[in-house]
């Protein structure tokens, strides 16, 4: 008997996929509503404030990735004028990520560098912020 597994690969892709995006709305959110506190206290120059903008900056380049890996499978090619500035910020941390993290036809580039820019963006946000 012959079991196909493409389903469950589509199914935990979705689902992996939805948990991100929640995961980055929820990001996004706490860092708006720290910015708001910041502002709101008066602290709009303070070291607080540097840190929460760092780390939206952050999810914004880790967004970034994820549409530039995710939009192909929607259609959106290179000649599309939002992709092509996606691939002009993203490549130059995308390239030599790929040097190293290619396995046959599987790019984990993408997965890495967010992992990255995440983790360097908060211990660069947590340095500033105190």
């Amino acid at each position: 008997m012959r079991y196909d597994l493409i389903p469950l690969v589509m199914g935990v892709l979705i689902l992996v996929t939805g948990l991100f995006i929640a995961s980055m709305v929820g990001r996004f959110g706490n860092i708006i509503g720290a910015i708001g506190h910041n502002i709101m206290i008066g602290e709009v120059a303070s070291g607080a404030m540097m840190g929460e903008l760092i780390r939206l900056l952050g999810l914004l380049y880790v967004v970034a990735i994820f549409l530039r890996f995710f939009l192909p499978f929607f259609g959106v090619g290179y000649r599309h004028r939002g992709f092509h500035f996606l691939f002009a910020v993203t490549e130059p941390l995308l390239k030599p990520l790929r040097r190293v993290f290619v396995a046959g036809m599987f790019d984990f580039s993408p997965i890495v560098a967010m992992f990255i820019v995440q983790i360097l963006s908060d211990i660069l946000a947590d340095t500033i912020g105190r």
